[in-house]
């Protein structure tokens, strides 16, 4: 399903949450960084841990 749905225009994003606390915060993490608003603090919305959120191309890539 991901390699024919993931496209340019609506790309997938894959959270291991194995550890549900983590996942949920690095997903978080992740949508506030992709999303512009006045007054981001890239100290706290920086990029989230690739370990736990990856696009679907790498993780297709890598299985």
């Amino acid at each position: 399903m991901l390699r024919r749905t993931d496209t340019a225009h609506a790309p997938w994003t894959v959270v291991n949450s194995n550890v549900k606390k983590l996942g949920r915060l690095e997903a978080m993490r992740h949508v506030l960084h992709a999303l512009p608003y006045d007054h981001k603090d890239q100290r706290i919305v920086a990029d989230a841990d690739p370990r736990v959120v990856q696009s679907a191309k790498d993780v297709i890539r890598h299985r």
